[in-house]
């Protein structure tokens, strides 16, 4: 999987769910200069046990979904920890009637299990056929399961067409058998024209069956225009996330065929891209050549960019590279780049430094996939992180960008961003130093302890709270000045967002010492909720 989107491709057809990446907090809230040391005596011991009290009081709202979606953070949160310590809370939260909880608490279970591994026993308890299949599904995004294990899914004796379909696509495309014949019902007998249509794409990939790319078309003439409109987006969608080469035809007949909602064009081409690279190039350049302004030029090249970057030659790149349009010359010389033998890091560089957002975003997801070596990836996110130590236009945007690629760079160069951080110090770039310390938090990395090294003040309240949430994840011990700091952070004094502060709360009584006594309460109150939703009073 490539691990450098912002966001999994969600499509009803693989039925994810975009409330399981809900990010914890932005680069950007307004902040006061604070020193990060609280002056002052040590807190007496009844300010510590309020300080414990309130702690497991924050960790029992885990369970507890409200309308502002606070839950949604909070077991995000605590899921970034991986701690093993969180197990028996996770398996707790997997009972939870919200679907949203319950789903966290499977996934946070299985990334604290040695082997990280989904409990399947548990999965197969769900009532829900659509959660425990999403469930399924954001698993193998994880590597938390595996196909023998998504392959039970077939054996469910309530599974629904779209779950069924579902799964035997990541199947196909993970390199598995599927039963044949029951695709073949779904492709003659599904009473959805997208299951249908889907179906025979599949079977196509598989040379099951043949059939006219028109007639494939023309299953889709039986819905309404705009329930036609969702349903072809939703497969284009799909067949981007699991290339199947079979559906190559049926996107270049959608293409003839001139579908008039905005942006169709640009999907199919994407998407035959992705199909038939070859086919897809000559499609490309054609639309290229015949591109009504800059909006459509920009739109192509990335397009190009992201569907089939080493596609083809220099060549198809020169006339964006010779392009009186700044922006556009630079995207046709990154072009060139990638299809030739000039320097990829170089012309990336110069791109990030225009702060086009769609364009540094794609760089981002291109450096941080796998395939990409660590001497092109490091000096582009370096840029990426640098640029924000300049002001200009869409800063936010690039602060976004910026602890992305620090959380990246921390795995492949650790002294590249300390000596990007020490940078921000000098140049007191306050944002850009929250945005490397909030990078450092997004994956488990004790390296990244060298961020706060011989640093005795942060410029925010907000830099030195993630500071010691930082310390206290991989420090030893705390002293008591620090503990009485992390105290703060969760009773909401720390300008952070509700993720970071649960996590200063579990951290707060990890470093005390009494995890199993705060378990027991925290368990204890989630039992007295969950008792109380099932009786509540009698009016």
């Amino acid at each position: 999987m490539d691990r450098a989107r912002f966001n999994i491709v969600i499509t009803s057809l693989v039925l994810l769910s975009t409330s399981l990446c809900l990010p914890l907090d932005g680069p950007a809230q307004s902040l006061t200069m604070l020193p990060t040391r609280v002056a002052g005596p040590l807190a007496a011991t009844a300010e510590a046990e309020d300080e414990f009290d309130q702690a497991v009081r924050l960790m029992g709202r885990v369970a507890v979904a409200t309308s502002g979606g606070e839950h949604h953070y909070f077991i995000r949160g605590l899921r970034q920890l991986k701690d093993p310590a969180l197990a028996t809370l996770f398996g707790a939260l997997a009972q939870s009637e919200n679907r949203t909880i319950r789903i966290n608490g499977l996934l946070g279970l299985a990334e604290v299990t040695d082997p990280p591994r989904l409990d399947m026993t548990r999965v197969s308890r769900i009532d829900a056929i659509r959660d425990r299949a999403e469930v399924m599904y954001e698993a193998m995004q994880l590597d938390l399961a595996e196909a023998n294990e998504l392959r039970q899914v077939l054996e469910w004796s309530d599974v629904d067409e779209t779950t069924l379909i579902s799964t035997m696509t990541v199947l196909v495309h993970l390199g598995n058998n599927i039963p044949i014949e029951r695709t073949r019902e779904l492709m003659e007998h599904s009473d959805s024209a997208g299951v249908r249509v889907w179906a025979t794409l599949l079977l196509s990939h598989l040379n099951e069956v043949t059939m006219p790319a028109s007639d494939i078309v023309a299953i889709l003439d039986e819905l309404p225009p705009s329930l036609k409109r969702r349903t072809v987006t939703t497969i284009l969608g799909a067949l981007y996330q699991y290339p199947f080469s079979g559906a190559a035809p049926w996107c270049a007949e959608l293409l003839n065929l001139e579908p008039g909602w905005p942006g169709a064009k640009f999907q199919i081409i994407a998407t035959l891209l992705k199909l038939d690279p070859m086919a897809g190039v000559k499609v490309w350049e054609q639309a290229y050549a015949e591109a009504g302004g800059l909006s459509d030029q920009l739109r192509l090249i990335l397009v190009r960019l992201d569907a089939a970057p080493t596609i083809g030659s220099p060549q198809d790149w020169q006339a964006a590279a010779d392009s009186d349009t700044e922006l556009v010359a630079a995207l046709g010389q990154l072009g060139q780049a990638l299809t030739g033998r000039a320097s990829v890091p170089q012309a990336a560089v110069r791109l990030i430094g225009l702060h086009h957002i769609p364009s540094t975003q794609w760089l981002f997801q291109y450096a941080s996939d796998e395939d990409t070596t660590a001497d092109v990836a490091t000096p582009i996110l370096a840029a990426m992180i640098e640029d924000t130590l300049e002001d200009g236009n869409s800063l936010n945007e690039r602060l976004e960008i910026a602890w992305r690629a620090a959380d990246v760079l921390l795995g492949l160069d650790s002294d590249r961003v300390v000596q990007i951080r020490q940078r921000a110090t000098k140049q007191q770039r306050r944002l850009t130093e929250e945005a490397i310390l909030l990078g450092s938090l997004w994956t488990v990395n004790p390296e990244a302890l060298a961020l706060i090294e011989e640093v005795d003040q942060w410029p925010s309240t907000r830099a030195g709270s993630l500071a010691l949430l930082l310390e206290a994840r991989y420090a030893d011990q705390l002293d008591a000045d620090d503990l009485s700091r992390l105290s703060l952070v969760f009773r909401g004094a720390g300008s952070v967002s509700p993720g970071y502060e649960i996590q200063a709360a579990w951290l707060y009584i990890k470093h005390t010492g009494r995890e199993r006594e705060a378990m027991a309460l925290i368990l204890s109150d989630i039992a007295s909720h969950r008792a109380g939703r099932a009786n509540p009073p009698k009016p």
